[in-house]
């Protein structure tokens, strides 16, 4: 039994409300779900074996930010109930509704673990059975990314459904990686005033972003991302290695053109590791086939998004690779926080651009990062013709051939998700950035154009190192896709004119290390 487990199991079994202060991978699912369980039997003991006719009957609510985080939890309640007559019921976005409400009437529910928004859906629905006048119960698990994710009126929403406790006596179990304000806050709307707090992360306790080696790499522009991560990848991934990477990148484009230029590469043949792609935009059956194929592999690169950076646990990841510098210094930690966990070795990188810098000195210069410098292909000028070697030679052409390969569309939406995502740049600046990126990086000469409306509401019209129009490189749009257009997109689509305003050309900073 781990430390939050035992501390957590003995307050709450004695029904006190408990805050506990806890990182993720610390076996904090049993030390809520047990305690949820026996409060159930307690108040059932006919529950204590199978019932041949369940009804929906829900005595706990459980609340996690996250579709997986939700499914893990899940999980492992039916796990722990298998022997009883206790049913759980699982309501998450990204599933079909009719289906979980199908389940829950058909197989029961006592404990019904979900996410904010389906939860509230279902509880405000008159016509969907899903009441809860017995509720004892009521978790909330990560509560600091709940509140980052900005669900907190969502759960006051829910909260509003719950019977009051002068009804039904309830107790509540919160668990957050800090104690931060906003929680605390939390704490005081929805937990009694006698509750009790279990610490487990001790002020001396060295975190996992404090304890494994940390790398920043920084490039000589964005054309140098993937060669610089291919180069990694190869170097780390050897013969004998397990190398278990999740590779975050802050905008899903970016994964999922990054992951199929990986998967047309020869490196993905000659080291033989599968590469697998995490975010918010795959359905929730591809997000759960990703989850469970990268946590039962020995050695396999997980391309992600900021969906796998918190609450979701994976065994012996290795490696955790940043491209580019995340939103915030947290989020950096989290991500980390992905290696090294349960005691385990790890590694931790970074790969920074030129611009990038004066944030992460900001941000992270308190961090045990060090500065490296032994990825050759980070630091090349990939426009000019260099004297290199036959090893970075192979591996440029290799990288830049599999991106040339990707279909165009993977590669425009990558190009306009960093539009949005680098509104802290100078325009001409970031346009130039990733000008260069298309055109060494990925093949691609010209770059990708932008509509006309896309230009105006990100506020790039006035760019001059901006295409402006429509590609004919781009698949034939549908008849819907055209509807709504006005005569003169529709007339410069069809004679497939552009403003390529790149004219003036600007130096990108210089490094400041």
């Amino acid at each position: 039994m781990t430390a939050v487990q035992s501390q957590t199991i003995n307050e709450a079994a004695k029904g006190i409300d408990t805050l506990g202060i806890a990182r993720t991978g610390t076996g904090k699912t049993v030390a809520f779900l047990l305690p949820v369980i026996q409060r159930i039997l307690q108040a059932s003991p006919e529950l204590e074996h199978r019932q041949r006719n369940p009804a929906i009957d829900i005595r706990s609510i459980i609340i996690s930010p996250t579709r997986e985080l939700a499914e893990q939890i899940s999980k492992e309640a039916k796990r722990l109930v298998g022997n009883t007559g206790i049913k759980i019921g699982l309501a998450v976005g990204g599933t079909g509704r009719s289906v979980a409400l199908r389940d829950m009437h058909r197989n029961g529910c006592h404990i019904l673990v979900g996410t904010p928004g389906r939860l509230n859906d279902l509880l405000s629905d008159t016509q969907s059975g899903i009441v809860v006048p017995k509720l004892n119960s009521f978790v909330l698990d990560e509560a600091d990314r709940l509140l980052d994710d900005g669900f907190g009126p969502a759960i006051e929403e829910i909260y509003r459904y719950f019977p009051s406790k002068m009804e039904v006596d309830r107790q509540t179990l919160m668990f957050s990686a800090t104690m931060e304000q906003a929680v605390m806050g939390m704490v005081g709307k929805f937990m009694k005033r006698d509750f009790r707090t279990v610490r487990t992360v001790s002020a001396d306790e060295v975190q996992t972003h404090e304890r494994v080696p940390q790398h920043v790499v920084v490039m000589n522009g964005l054309e140098n991302q993937i060669p610089a991560l291919f180069e990694l990848i190869k170097r780390e991934s050897g013969p004998g290695k397990d190398f278990k990477a999740i590779v975050f990148f802050n905008t899903s484009a970016e994964v999922s053109l990054v992951r199929a230029i990986y998967d047309k590469s020869s490196l993905r043949n000659k080291i033989g590791i599968q590469g697998l792609e995490m975010h918010a935009r795959l359905s929730q059956y591809q997000r759960t086939q990703t989850s469970n194929n990268f946590r039962h592999s020995k050695s396999a690169i997980m391309f992600s998004s900021d969906v796998a950076a918190r609450g979701m646990d994976f065994p012996n990841v290795s490696h955790v690779i940043q491209m580019g510098l995340a939103k915030d210094r947290d989020t950096y930690i989290h991500r980390v926080g992905r290696t090294g966990r349960a005691g385990k070795e790890g590694q931790g990188w970074v790969l920074l651009t030129p611009w990038d810098t004066y944030l992460y000195k900001r941000r992270l210069s308190q961090l045990p990062i060090k500065v490296d410098g032994t990825l050759e292909t980070a630091s090349l000028d990939m426009s000019q013709n260099l004297a290199i070697s036959q090893g970075v030679a192979d591996l440029l052409t290799d990288t830049i051939q599999a991106a040339k390969n990707v279909d165009f569309t993977l590669k425009s939406n990558a190009f306009t998700s960093n539009l949005s995502a680098g509104q802290s740049v100078d325009k001409g600046l970031l346009i130039e950035a990733l000008n260069r990126r298309a055109q060494y990086g990925w093949g691609m000469d010209p770059p990708p154009s932008v509509s006309n409306s896309l230009a105006n509401k990100l506020g790039f019209s006035r760019t001059r190192e901006l295409r402006i129009g429509d590609d004919p490189r781009a698949p034939p749009r549908s008849t819907d896709e055209r509807k709504g257009q006005s005569v003169w997109q529709a007339s410069r689509m069809s004679h497939g004119k552009y403003q390529d305003r790149s004219t003036r050309r600007t130096s990108l900073p210089s490094r400041a290390f």
